[in-house]
């Protein structure tokens, strides 16, 4: 008779692994590790850059600025301005990063050249104004000693025209008060120089002048013209006197020549009428 044959419980099956892991999710945080990682190093190399960046910078500020404090004593003056745009290029060329944070080093180098670039274009132009200034001084002046030993009257009211034109063309660089007492500093200038060389004219320029210049200024020329002219006039006195003296003692001296010619001519027997008649008629 055949046997029935039982299936008992199947024996357990051992299956794989279906932790997280199994399905690469260990991988998966590996690389999100990694990636912050990275993430935290390009940070960190990107805060280097722009810490050597801003440090390239304010390295070339300070070089630019101690150039420029140079550059500014340079007395050619309208050439300052060439010379600091070629110091400005060679050192932003040097201190500009080769690789990365170049914009950084722009954007502080550009705010630094600018502020920098102000100071000096102010001090130029400030520069500029007194070197006009004290040009036209001297110009004027020349022209007011010119005016002062001038051959014609015409002379002297052309170069105080040219004198008050140099000051209207200065009118960026003089203030009118500054323009009035130069003017008035020519003029007193060549009115003092006039007084001692043609005191005449001086005192016919002060009349002219009227209230060109302070009463109490026209009158201290004034006097010195009026003494001036007394001296001058006192001393050709005097040099006419002495001219007359020499001359008497001269003829007087001639007289007494001839007297002794005579009575040395009558002591040798030679004395004769027309010996006399002739030193007579040539006036001794």
């Amino acid at each position: 008779m055949p046997r029935l044959q039982i299936i008992g419980p199947a024996d357990p099956v051992n299956l794989p692994n279906t932790s997280p892991e199994s399905f690469g999710a260990g991988v998966g945080r590996a690389m999100q590790e990694t990636g912050r990682v990275g993430q935290a190093l390009g940070q960190v190399l990107q805060q280097v850059a722009d810490s050597k960046a801003k440090s390239s910078a304010a390295m070339y500020e300070q070089e630019l600025g101690a150039a420029a404090e140079q550059i500014a004593l340079d007395p050619d003056i309208e050439g300052r301005g060439q010379k600091f745009d070629s110091v400005q290029r060679k050192l932003h060329e040097k201190y500009r990063p080769k690789l990365g944070a170049r914009s950084t080093f722009d954007s502080a180098a550009g705010m630094a050249t600018m502020e920098l670039r102000t100071r000096f274009d102010h001090k130029t132009m400030l520069d500029g104004i007194d070197e006009a200034r004290r040009n036209t001084e001297i110009n004027i002046g020349h022209k007011a000693m010119k005016a002062a030993t001038a051959e014609t009257d015409q002379e002297v009211v052309t170069l105080f025209q040219e004198i008050q034109n140099d000051l209207n063309e200065g009118s960026l660089y003089l203030t009118p008060a500054q323009k009035t007492q130069m003017f008035q500093g020519s003029m007193g200038s060549a009115i003092r120089a006039m007084a001692d060389t043609n005191p005449k004219r001086a005192l016919e320029w002060i009349d002219r002048t009227g209230t060109m210049l302070p009463p109490e200024v026209l009158s201290v020329y004034r006097d010195e013209a009026i003494i001036n002219i007394k001296q001058s006039a006192a001393s050709l006195v005097a040099e006419q006197e002495a001219a007359q003296k020499a001359l008497d003692l001269a003829e007087k001296e001639r007289r007494k020549a001839a007297g002794q010619e005579l009575v040395s001519l009558d002591a040798e027997g030679q004395l004769t009428v027309g010996a006399v008649q002739a030193r007579i008629k040539r006036g001794d």
